[in-house]
């Protein structure tokens, strides 16, 4: 499970997972879980130019914005494409 950390301040219930799962891991209740993992693929051409794909997913709920956490672009449900030259 890919997700940020929210800390004490937001703790919260995620939507969808059991009360004994929060018995067994404590802490889950200060992270915002992405619903899919977050990973790239990284290509590096011939001509030496490296492409990386990203993955995009969403927020469980509730979501950091639900919990009124402003995300800066850094921390988002998504990793974003880019190309090296």
């Amino acid at each position: 499970m890919s997700d940020i950390w929210v800390g004490k301040k937001y703790a919260h219930k995620i939507k969808g997972i059991p009360e004994h799962i929060y018995k067994k891991n404590p802490d889950l209740k200060y992270v915002c879980p992405y619903a899919d993992p977050l990973y790239a693929f990284v290509t590096i051409n011939k001509n030496g130019t490296i492409v990386i794909k990203g993955k995009t997913s969403s927020w469980m709920l509730p979501s950091p914005m639900d919990l009124g956490i402003e995300l800066s672009e850094e921390r988002t449900s998504k990793i974003s494409d880019r190309i090296l030259k």
